[in-house]
C-alpha cells in the first residue's frame, strides 16, 4: 500500500498543535492517523519552517535527484565482478551537469540519506551486489568516499514482548522531548538502559564525539554518544550509541564506523556497540505519553559484516502499570539464573 502524503499545510498545522497550543503529540497523531514517530518526525524536520518552505521541502524529497545521480555514478565506476569502488564528492555536481539538471542542493544531506540508511539504494544499483550483500556508503578521506558490501545497510530490530521497566524519565523532560535522537538518549540516561541491558555499571562519557579515524582515510566520523562501564570481574568497556526516533532507520554504517573508533581511541576496552530506537509511543490513561525502546548490541565480522548478539525491548511505564503478576514473572526470569532466589516449596 502506497504511504499516505501530507500536504504542507496539514504538516504545519499539526506542528503548531504541539509546540504553540501544547496539544500531546499522541492526540495530535490520532487525529490525523499517523504514529506518534512520524510527527516527531515533522517537528525535527520542518518546526522552524513556514508552509511555503515545507512544500519546498518535500518537493525537493520527491525529486530524489541524488538517487538518480547515484545511479549514473554506478554505472560509471562498476565493472562486471567487483565489490566496490572509492569516487569523489565533486562528481555528483559533474554528473548532475551531464544529465542535464542543476546539482542537489545540499551534497551533504544527499550523502547522508544513502549512508545513514534514510534511504535504500534503487533496485538497479542492488542487482550489482551478490546474493546477500547490500551496498555501504562509507568515507574515505577528505571529499571521498567508498561503497563497499556488506550484510546489511539498515538494521531492524526484531519484535519481542517488552520488558515494562519504572520510568524515571522527569516528567518536565517528557513534556518537552520532541522525539529525536537527543530524547532517546535523555531517556536512555534517566532509566539506565544502558546498564540494564548490558548488565554492568556504565556512566556517560561524552556527546557527540567527533574523531578521525585511520581505517577510514583518516575522515571524521561523529558518534551520538559514548559511555563506558565496568562489570563485575573488573572488565572496563566503552560503549557507543546511536540514538534513533521512531521515524529513522538503524544504519549499519554507523554502527561499522563506531566500533572502528572505538576499537583505535580505546585499545584498552572492550566496545560493544548499541543501538537504541523508539519502535511504539502509546498514550497512558493520564494522557501522557508510554515509550517503548529497542535496545540492540551490534557486532561486525569480516570486516563491514553487522549481526546483532542480542536485543531487547523495554516498556518505559509508570510503576503502578506493573502487576504483581508481571512482577512474579520478571522474578521466576531471575530466579532461573539466581539459584537463591529460588522459592522452597
Amino acid at each position: 500500500m502506497p504511504k499516505q502524503r501530507y500536504d504542507a499545510a496539514k504538516i504545519h498545522s499539526a506542528i503548531q498543535a504541539v509546540i504553540e497550543k501544547r496539544l500531546p503529540k499522541a492526540q495530535v497523531a490520532r487525529k490525523l492517523g499517523i504514529s506518534v514517530g512520524v510527527l516527531s518526525g515533522w517537528i525535527r524536520k520542518y518546526q522552524e519552517l513556514s508552509p511555503e518552505d515545507i512544500a519546498a521541502r518535500l518537493e525537493v524529497i520527491t525529486d530524489n535527484r541524488y538517487i538518480r545521480v547515484m545511479r549514473r555514478l554506478f554505472e560509471k565506476h562498476m565493472t562486471p565482478g567487483s565489490r566496490g569502488f572509492v569516487w569523489q564528492r565533486k562528481e555528483i555536481n559533474e554528473i548532475a551537469s551531464e544529465m542535464g539538471f542543476a546539482p542537489p542542493s545540499n551534497l551533504g544531506d544527499n550523502i547522508y540519506s544513502i549512508r545513514y540508511g534514510r534511504e535504500e539504494l534503487p533496485d538497479e544499483i542492488q542487482r550489482f551486489a551478490p546474493q546477500g550483500k547490500h551496498w555501504l556508503l562509507l568515507p574515505n578521506g577528505r571529499g571521498k568516499y567508498e561503497f563497499a558490501l556488506g550484510t546489511a545497510n539498515i538494521i531492524e530490530p526484531d519484535f519481542r514482548p517488552a520488558i515494562k521497566i519504572p520510568d524515571a524519565t522527569p516528567q518536565i523532560v517528557s513534556r518537552y522531548a520532541l522525539g529525536d535522537e537527543q530524547a532517546v538518549l535523555a531517556r536512555l540516561r534517566y532509566n539506565r538502559l544502558i546498564d540494564i541491558f548490558l548488565s554492568i555499571t556504565s556512566s556517560a562519557l561524552q556527546s557527540h564525539l567527533q574523531a578521525t579515524v585511520a581505517a577510514f582515510s583518516k575522515s571524521q566520523i561523529e558518534t551520538d554518544e559514548l559511555y563506558v562501564g565496568v562489570d563485575l570481574n573488573g572488565v572496563q568497556y566503552i560503549i557507543p550509541v546511536q540514538a534513533k526516533g521512531e521515524d529513522e532507520n538503524v544504519g549499519a554504517v554507523q554502527a561499522i564506523q563506531d566500533i572502528y573508533c572505538c576499537r583505535e581511541k580505546f585499545p584498552d576496552l572492550v566496545c560493544r556497540a548499541i543501538a537504541a530506537k523508539t519502535v511504539d509511543v502509546e498514550e497512558a490513561p493520564d494522557g501522557s505519553e508510554i515509550q517503548t525502546i529497542a535496545m540492540v548490541e551490534l557486532a561486525i565480522a569480516n570486516k563491514y559484516d553487522v549481526w546483532i548478539p542480542r536485543q531487547e525491548r523495554y516498556q518505559l511505564v509508570p510503576a503502578s502499570m506493573i502487576s504483581a503478576d508481571e512482577l512474579e514473572t520478571y522474578r521466576k526470569t531471575a530466579a532461573s539464573r539466581i539459584p537463591s532466589l529460588k522459592r522452597t516449596r
